[in-house]
């Protein structure tokens, strides 16, 4: 990912997630969060750090948790 892309990235979400607020946040294995947004809808970002497959998105999928 480089400057360019995590501009646009930046700039789509901050027109979504302006005036959300951060409900729950959970932490689904070792490189990977999801961040649920509630205020203007609900939504959900994704994000990803694993050194191969790293991203950033939105999702309307909800992934099962793990139960700890």
């Amino acid at each position: 990912m480089d400057l360019f892309v995590l501009k646009a990235i930046v700039e789509e979400l901050n027109v979504l997630l302006v005036s959300s607020m951060v409900s729950k946040v959970y932490q689904i294995n070792a490189d990977d969060l999801l961040i649920q947004f509630w205020g203007r809808g609900t939504k959900r970002l994704y994000i990803s750090v694993h050194h191969d497959m790293g991203r950033l998105h939105l999702t309307g999928h909800k992934p099962c948790f793990p139960p700890t």
